[in-house]
């Protein structure tokens, strides 16, 4: 990915992890430069690597926190400061 990580917001981070925590499955709604994806997926792991975050979704594919738009009815808000 070309666009610099933007890291989110914490109140959206919380809402990620409470749904890893708890083994749910969620509804995502995933954004990138060319498309929008929405995905089915257990959150597995939430973690850094480098300057960027990832969320591990059945655990096995990667995502970048700040490419995840929603989750389930709550919509990621501005990035933290």
């Amino acid at each position: 990915m070309s666009e610099e990580y933007r890291p989110i917001a914490c109140g959206f981070y919380d809402e990620l992890g409470i749904r890893m925590m708890r083994g749910q499955t969620c509804t995502l709604l995933l954004e990138d430069d060319e498309s929008t994806e929405e995905v089915t997926a257990v959150i597995t792991d939430i973690y850094s690597d480098g300057d960027e975050e990832y969320a591990e979704l059945n655990g096995a594919r990667r995502v970048r926190l700040d490419r995840i738009a929603r989750v389930d009815h709550v919509d990621r808000p501005g990035a933290c400061s």
